[in-house]
C-alpha cells in the first residue's frame, strides 16, 4: 500500500505553529527574512547588494572627468572615475562599456570619443574615435554608435566595437541650432537642437521620420526614452516634459519645473535623474525624480558638479536563473535545518523520533 506524507518546507503559518506546539516540538520560533538567515548562514556577501542602489555617471563639462556616485544617497563613488583631461560631454552606457565625448582638446581644438570599462573605469580605447571636430551627443544601439557634432549639425555612424566609420554624414538635416544630444530606441533615433526642435529618423537607414517632431521647447537638450514616452529637458524654461514617442504628442509638457538649465537626463525604472548644468556656472547638481508624476524623490541627489552636462544610470544587476536556483535550494535545506535545530523532543526520544513525526501519514492510510 503507498502511504501519504505531510511535506512543510520553511512555513511560517501560525496553524503550523500552533499544531506543533501542542505536540512540544517547537521550543521558540523567531519569524526572520529567509534571505538574511541564507546569506548568514553561507556566508554569501553579495546578498548585501540585493537592496543595493545602481551607479550614476555624470560627466562634470569643466572637470574633473566622469564621476560616479550612488544612484540611492548621491554618496560619491569616485569623483575621478575617468578623467577627461579637456571637455567631456556626453556619456552612454551599453553593458559594461561606457562611453565618453570629449568636446575639444584645447591644445588641438579636437575632439574624440573613448570607451571604458563601465566597472573599473579601465580605458578599453579612449581614442576609439579620435580628431573629431566637436563631439556632443552619444547614443548606443546594439553594435551602432551615434555621435552628434554639434559645430556641423551633423550625426555620424560608427561601429561600437571598433570604432569603425559606418556613415560620417548619417545625418545632415538635423534640427535648427546644434545637436547637443541624442536618444535611440529600437529603429527611432531622436536629436535635439537649441532652436527648440526635435527631430526623428530611422536608426538603419537615417531617413527622416519627422523633422519637427517635438517643436517650440526652447533650447531642447537631453533626452530619455522608457516604453513609448520620451522625456525632454529644455534648458532655457528650466523644465522636462512627457512626449508621446511614437506621436510627439505632449502627455506633460512641463512634468519637472523649477529647474537650472537642465541638460543630461537617464532613466533607471521609474527614476528620471536629471543633470542642472546651472549654465555652466559653478556649481550644479543632479536630481531624481518620479518619471509618471514628475514629484521630486530627491531634488539635491548630488551637489557641487562641475557644469554637470551628461548623465547615465547603470542598475543593479539582476542575479541569474542558476543563481536564483542554488539560493532557493540553499534555502530549503539552511530552512530544514534550523527547523530540526529548534525542535526540542517532548519523550526525550531524541531527533529521530522528531524527524519520523514530520512524516507522519494521513489519518485514514
Amino acid at each position: 500500500m503507498h502511504r501519504k506524507y505531510h511535506v512543510v518546507v520553511g512555513t511560517t503559518s501560525s496553524a503550523f505553529l500552533a499544531q506543533r506546539q501542542k505536540t512540544a516540538l517547537v521550543t521558540k520560533y523567531i519569524p526572520r527574512s529567509p534571505l538574511v538567515h541564507l546569506a548568514a548562514f553561507l556566508g554569501l556577501g553579495w546578498m548585501n547588494a540585493v537592496d543595493a542602489a545602481g551607479t550614476v555617471y555624470v560627466s562634470a563639462y569643466y572637470g574633473p572627468g566622469v564621476g560616479t556616485y550612488d544612484a540611492a544617497t548621491g554618496v560619491a563613488i569616485d569623483s575621478s572615475f575617468v578623467s577627461v583631461q579637456n571637455y567631456p560631454r556626453s556619456v552612454a552606457l551599453s553593458g559594461n562599456q561606457l562611453f565618453v565625448a570629449d568636446f575639444v582638446n584645447s591644445s588641438t581644438g579636437q575632439g574624440s570619443v573613448g570607451v571604458y570599462d563601465a566597472t573599473t573605469g579601465t580605458p578599453i580605447n579612449n581614442e576609439l574615435l579620435p580628431s573629431l571636430y566637436r563631439p556632443s551627443g552619444l547614443a548606443v544601439s546594439g553594435n551602432d554608435l551615434f555621435v552628434s557634432f554639434a559645430y556641423s549639425n551633423t550625426v555620424g555612424k560608427y561601429n561600437a566595437n571598433t570604432g569603425d566609420v559606418l556613415n560620417a554624414s548619417f545625418l545632415t538635416d538635423t534640427p535648427g541650432g546644434r545637436p547637443f544630444f541624442l536618444a535611440v530606441s529600437g529603429n527611432n533615433l531622436y536629436v535635439s537642437g537649441n532652436s527648440g526642435n526635435i527631430s526623428k529618423y530611422d536608426a538603419m537607414t537615417g531617413a527622416t521620420i519627422n523633422f519637427s517632431f517635438i517643436s517650440g521647447l526652447g533650447s531642447a537638450l537631453g533626452m530619455a526614452v522608457s516604453g513609448n514616452t520620451l522625456y525632454v529637458a529644455s534648458s532655457s524654461t528650466g523644465t522636462v516634459g512627457s512626449y508621446d514617442a511614437t506621436t510627439g504628442t505632449p502627455i506633460n509638457a512641463t512634468l519637472i519645473t523649477g529647474l537650472s538649465y537642465p541638460a543630461g537626463l537617464a532613466l533607471a525604472g521609474n527614476d528620471l535623474y536629471v543633470a542642472n548644468s546651472n549654465n555652466g556656472v559653478l556649481y550644479g547638481s543632479v536630481g531624481v525624480y518620479d518619471a509618471m508624476t514628475g514629484a521630486a524623490i530627491n531634488s539635491s541627489l548630488i551637489t557641487g558638479l562641475n557644469a554637470p552636462w551628461g548623465i547615465a544610470v547603470s542598475p543593479v544587476p539582476e542575479p541569474s536563473c542558476g543563481m536564483i536556483c542554488l539560493v532557493a535550494l540553499s534555502l530549503y535545506c539552511f530552512t530544514r535545518q534550523r527547523q530540526n535545530v529548534s525542535e526540542t523532543p517532548s519523550n526525550g526520544f531524541g531527533l529521530a523520533q522528531s524527524i519520523s513525526q514530520l512524516k507522519a501519514p494521513l489519518l485514514g492510510d
